[in-house]
């Protein structure tokens, strides 16, 4: 927007009381539009933009340059909502200064709303060739959009709505949500005598120190003027309860950023307060941290002891009510996020009840069935904040790189593709079709999150790939074949392992040839180990089943993916011209021997074997075990094989025809495999 004016200031001192204000539906009924598209507006008014499903935002861009962001213009930030025709509490305000033209614009880049007309317009010209026609024609071609890189919310006022005791009820309405830097969340009090204070996470019912407090509201007016408003100074979680008797112990108990995932989450943090023994701690005499409106703060006085009143006859203390500062830096500073900050990217996602929303709102409905091409995604704050970051920052990359590294990227590529096809079939499954229900909203919600770390991982590959102009793997037409929950998560773990192994190969070919590409290789096994310790525990495994990672070589990880996997992919069935492996044959374990004391572990296997793999030569078993550790055991003529002693968790076997191989000259002397064995 332009300057403010003296002129207009003065007008605006002299005709505040006749500004307009105007409502902007955002997504309703699931359309890419604003509704209205454009606002003709005095100086003055102001402009409520309310969202609707799936994932949009505002952003402000100028009229040659549609869909990019023009720097320190209107931004609302991302709102991932799940409903098309409830709009979301979160709601963003912006004052108009001047009377010039102000173009807008949804930067949703999966989907490309900006691009499909997703176009909003203030003040725009009626004719000429300047108007929000043209506007939206010069955005059809527009380049990918672009939003600032904090995040943050610019250029207006993003607010989340929250009712205190709503219909009676001793709950907040939203009981927890996200909210970005610059947020502000608004509380506002419902009949009859509620306050919203600040805890910390392991005393739910106790003030925090310098904490926000709203101090004591008693109303009998539904809704009432009193609202209680505080800013979000970063992305720590914030933990709040109403401190009137007993109502924290009752679960009138918030979070702001809770962790999806650990032991530090929403829920966790309500079971908490139910156990607490004793009436909440009122907190402060007088309000603080944040501003009140429309009413006065009330003195805190020990409970009544008639909970379903409220406390309705306390007092309020001689004073004014806070003069409003927000919170500087009053989230608990021993709280901080875990590995999944606030989560979601793009779309629509069930709400459920509404005194247990998720801890995410959706950012899948986009995503849900076509996995974003490479650049596509990565730049979504939504789905950066969901899987708890971005690409690499800083990648170190040389002049060039060897023609071994972009064969090997290239694999790595290829792979992460599928886990993510993986994740996102079977999360929609347990999200939204036949499996709901089968796992609480939390694991569900952990596996989404799985999915949004997937795009972040792959952009080792893809970012690498690209700034040396060498191909990126396109998609795959894959056989997945999930026949049930329990098939979902046995594949999912098969191909979390198998990548594991596979960046544990590849960290040490790249030592030799590109070291640049180790760390930026590593970094990833963290978050792969994680997953795999999440489906072990859905599994009833434990979920460190071995003090260190399994190695697998890549040409293993090419033959099992091209066998079970791969239907038709590019210009061959795998994508590559060439093969890039002769794929082995499949083995399969037909049974196995497990002891009758200690640990119960599996101590003999017996393979289906087919004639041609015995014939004029010995076969053995390869037990591939941590890093690049490999027993090897006989096979008889019944196929069985003797496990070796001291291996534990997941282990990899192929047959071979020889014995005493090293890990990376297996794959030659392998007969069959590989396939994965749950010792114990």
């Amino acid at each position: 927007m332009a300057i403010l004016t003296i002129s207009t200031a003065i007008l605006l001192g002299l005709s505040g009381a006749l500004a307009e204000h105007f409502n902007v539906n955002v997504g309703k009924g699931g359309e890419l539009r604003f509704d209205p598209e454009h606002i003709q507006a005095a100086p003055g008014d102001t402009i409520t933009y309310h969202f609707f499903s799936r994932n949009h935002a505002v952003a402000e861009s100028n009229f040659d340059h549609p869909c990019q962001y023009t720097e320190g213009g209107i931004f609302s930030g991302f709102v991932p909502t799940a409903s098309e025709s409830d709009p979301d509490p979160t709601t963003f305000t912006v004052t108009v200064h001047d009377e010039e033209p102000v173009w807008l614009y949804c930067p949703q880049l999966n989907g490309g709303h900006c691009q499909k007309g997703m176009v909003h317009a203030i003040n725009p010209p009626d004719s000429g060739d300047r108007n929000l026609h043209a506007y939206r024609e010069r955005a059809s071609s527009a380049p990918n959009s672009t939003v600032p890189a904090d995040g943050r919310p610019y250029g207006g006022e993003r607010v989340v709505h929250v009712q205190v005791g709503v219909d009676g009820e001793f709950v907040f309405s939203p009981n927890e949500f996200n909210a970005t830097t610059g947020t502000f969340v608004e509380f506002a009090f419902n009949p009859k005598n509620h306050t919203v204070t600040q805890s910390s996470f392991d005393k739910p019912c106790v003030p925090l120190e310098n904490g926000f407090h709203s101090g004591f509201v008693p109303t009998e007016d539904s809704p009432s003027d009193v609202k209680f408003k505080i800013e979000i100074a970063n992305d720590h979680p914030v933990w709040f309860y109403c401190a009137q008797g007993n109502h924290c112990k009752q679960g009138m108990v918030g979070s702001i950023n809770a962790p999806v995932q650990g032991d530090k989450t929403f829920d966790a943090f309500r079971r908490l307060a139910s156990h607490v023994e004793s009436p909440s701690i009122p907190g402060p005499v007088a309000g603080q941290g944040g501003e009140l409106e429309g009413g006065k703060t009330q003195h805190p006085t020990p409970p009544s002891g008639n909970e379903e009143n409220g406390g309705e006859g306390q007092q309020p203390p001689s004073g004014n009510p806070p003069s409003g500062n927000p919170p500087a830096d009053n989230p608990p500073s021993d709280n901080p996020p875990a590995d999944n900050p606030p989560a979601g990217n793009d779309d629509e996602q069930d709400l459920g009840d509404s005194q247990n929303p998720p801890t995410w709102a959706g950012w899948e409905q986009d995503y849900l069935n076509t996995i974003p091409k490479p650049g596509e995604a990565d730049n979504n704050q939504h789905l950066v904040d969901m899987a708890g970051g971005g690409a690499i920052a800083a990648y170190g990359w040389p002049d060039s790189i060897t023609d071994s590294a972009v064969k090997y990227l290239q694999l790595l590529n290829w792979f992460d593709n599928i886990i993510l096809e993986l994740l996102m079939a079977g999360y929609q499954r347990l999200h939204s079709g036949d499996w709901q229900g089968a796992y609480p909203r939390t694991i569900v919600d952990a596996i989404g999150a799985m999915a949004a770390q997937g795009y972040m991982i792959r952009t080792a590959a893809t970012d690498s790939l690209q700034h040396y102009n060498k191909p990126t793997m396109e998609l795959c037409k894959y056989n997945l074949d999930l026949a049930n929950v329990d098939d979902f998560l046995g594949k999912v773990l098969y191909a979390v392992l198998m990548e594991i192994g596979l960046l544990l190969d590849l960290a040490a070919k790249f030592a030799e040839t590109d070291r640049w590409l180790v760390p930026v290789t590593a970094s990833s096994l963290g978050v792969r180990a994680r997953m795999a310790a999440v489906i072990n525990l859905m599994q009833n495994h434990p979920a460190a089943a071995s003090p260190r990672e399994a190695y697998l070589p890549a040409e293993f990880v090419y033959s099992y993916t091209r066998q079970h996997y791969i239907s038709i992919c590019g210009t061959g069935e795998d994508g590559w011209a060439e093969p890039w492996a002769e794929p082995l044959p499949n083995l399969e374990i037909d049974r196995t021997d497990k002891s009758n004391h200690g640990k119960h572990r599996v101590t003999n296997i017996y393979l289906k074997l087919e004639d041609s793999w015995a014939r004029d030569r010995d076969l053995w078993v390869a037990y591939m075990g941590p890093w690049g550790s490999v027993r090897y055991s006989p096979v008889d003529d019944a196929g069985k094989s003797e496990v070796p002693a001291n291996l534990w968790g997941h282990v990899w076997i192929v047959l071979t025809h020889k014995r005493d191989v090293p890990i990376t000259d297996l794959y030659g002397a392998s007969v069959a495999g590989p396939q994965l064995l749950w010792i114990g």
